[in-house]
């Protein structure tokens, strides 16, 4: 009750108390205009209604109300009214995807487009065009997949987002985009798309050091465990095993 949709055919539905007579009809009215007779179910004494299409103009309100008519045009007693408000208009601010930051493992830093990284939890920032509005929100999207709301500094004009935890794969692709979405549902333009691969599955082939050797001084050959060199660049081998 009282709530804001962006669908200009939304779907009523409620009771009656007692079956139609003949010649009887439900009729729904927005205030006092007519918007047309339900379709009623006698048995189970409900009825529901989906209008043509409201006018799409941002924050109409509408006041609903049920009643039931005669063949001779009496109308019953109305029924409580619902009441809600029809905005279509999408949110103007649009978001950009400015940077996808790694702070896990050896290569950290910006991951560039189409690149790799193996944090499951990056920080993904951005700039919107313009402030949010009151009730609006920006949301992250994989895909079609809506993965959360992005924290938002109206003042600034950036953002930033936090995953929860991606899937853990061995390369996974994602393509990331930004729409901001108001209290009726309404998406504004989605952002250009920013891909990346997440790769979080260690290599299988593990290594080993077999030898290091000492090229310089008067003492030179293979080094012990735990031997001193004067050689600053000693040649360090060994085997992988795969």
């Amino acid at each position: 009750a009282g709530a804001v949709t962006d669908d200009s055919t939304p779907s009523l539905s409620g009771t009656i108390t007692a079956a139609l007579a003949t010649g009887e009809s439900l009729r729904i009215f927005n205030g006092s205009a007519l918007l047309g007779a339900a379709v009623v179910n006698n048995t189970l004494k409900t009825w529901t209604f989906t209008p043509t299409a409201l006018p799409a103009t941002s924050g109409t309100p509408y006041v609903i109300s049920a009643r039931v008519a005669d063949a001779a045009g009496n109308l019953g007693t109305p029924s409580a009214s619902v009441s809600f408000s029809l905005d279509t208009t999408p949110p103007s601010s649009k978001a950009v995807i400015s940077g996808v930051g790694d702070d896990v493992g050896m290569n950290r830093g910006i991951v560039a487009a189409s690149g790799t990284t193996d944090d499951s939890t990056p920080t993904i920032s951005g700039t919107l065009s313009a402030a949010l509005g009151t009730g609006e929100r920006l949301q992250i999207f994989n895909g079609t997949t809506v993965l959360g709301d992005a924290t938002v500094n109206n003042t600034a004009l950036s953002w930033t987002f936090t995953p929860a935890g991606l899937a853990n794969t061995a390369a996974t692709t994602y393509t990331l985009s930004a729409k901001v979405v108001d209290l009726a549902g309404n998406f504004g333009s989605a952002s250009a798309s920013r891909g990346f691969v997440l790769d979080t599955i260690a290599p299988l082939s593990s290594a080993a050091i077999t030898s290091v050797t000492d090229n310089v001084g008067g003492i030179q050959g293979p080094l012990g465990a735990g031997a001193v060199t004067d050689d600053s660049t000693p040649s360090l081998s060994g085997t992988i095993t795969a």
